[in-house]
């Protein structure tokens, strides 16, 4: 092999050396100086839920958790980027002027220093002129958080509400033990308040939660210890504290001592631990 091969070889060899270590350190140097994207500044929690249903009444407060802390100059109720609007039957009010912070962080609590209407929406809006602290982002997107007294949104619908209906303040359900004679059993049963003295105990179905069970037939439920505004219907104890119960009534279950009735409703899973009798 002459003079020349030899040393083309070796050029060829020499030149792929330098590309691999080339191309390592140019993949190392590039991982390094790849930044992360830019974190967006959103609210990531709304209490109370949207279009959710709360009790009326006065000591109440609405709680945003944002990605970042809040700039407190900019969140404030005098700042123009927040209001609050109470709405009945299609009249609204500006209700901005009774909201308080107590809190400015991630978590902003504003306390309404006002009684809420029985069967009133209220919508709390938010501008995206609210910034971040330190950086100055500002908000991703307008916030529009809507919940009610009482027929207002409950279900998703969006209506005005209905003065009179009777509507579910609460429901929850209980696991107890009683006496049997030769010891003690498990007991469960499903509790709904409504927010007035019902006619007649009223029927209502329930299917368990984690299960492939349908919905069972409508039952009686009865009231609890006289109280018509109290509703109880027993049920079979859950097999394990993750499974749990919905209740459902349809639209002419619920009837009040003016004849209205209420909407159709269906609740959440309703869940309580237990930690078993004797």
């Amino acid at each position: 092999m002459s003079m020349e091969s030899y040393l083309c070889i070796f050029k060829n060899i020499a030149l792929s050396i330098i590309l691999v270590l080339s191309l390592q350190y140019c993949a190392y140097d590039d991982t390094q100086t790849t930044s992360l994207p830019d974190q967006e500044f959103y609210v990531a929690d709304v209490a109370p839920g949207y279009q959710s249903t709360v009790s009326s009444g006065p000591d109440k407060k609405i709680t945003l958790v944002f990605s970042m802390p809040v700039e407190p100059s900019t969140i404030l109720p005098n700042t123009g980027n927040v209001s609050f609007i109470q709405d009945i039957n299609g009249v609204a009010t500006d209700l901005s002027h009774v909201l308080t912070i107590s809190e400015i962080s991630n978590v902003v609590t504003f306390h309404v220093n006002y009684a809420l209407a029985m069967r009133a929406d209220y919508t709390l809006n938010i501008s995206n002129n609210v910034k971040s602290i330190g950086n100055g982002m500002n908000l991703r997107s307008p916030v529009l958080h809507q919940f009610n007294t009482g027929g207002g949104y409950t279900q998703g619908g969006v209506g005005n509400t209905v003065p009179g209906s009777p509507y579910i303040l609460e429901y929850k359900l209980v696991r107890e033990c009683i006496s049997n004679g030769t010891g003690q059993q498990e007991v469960a049963y499903i509790e709904v308040k409504f927010n007035e003295v019902l006619m007649l105990p009223p029927k209502a179905q329930v299917k368990k939660t984690l299960s492939t069970q349908s919905w069972s037939a409508e039952q009686d439920m009865q009231a609890k210890e006289g109280d018509m505004s109290v509703m109880i219907l027993n049920v079979d104890p859950p097999e394990y504290d993750l499974q749990g119960y919905k209740i459902r009534f349809s639209s002419t279950a619920v009837t009040d001592l003016e004849g209205l009735h209420m909407s159709s409703f269906e609740s959440q899973g309703i869940y309580q631990v237990f930690g078993g009798c004797n």
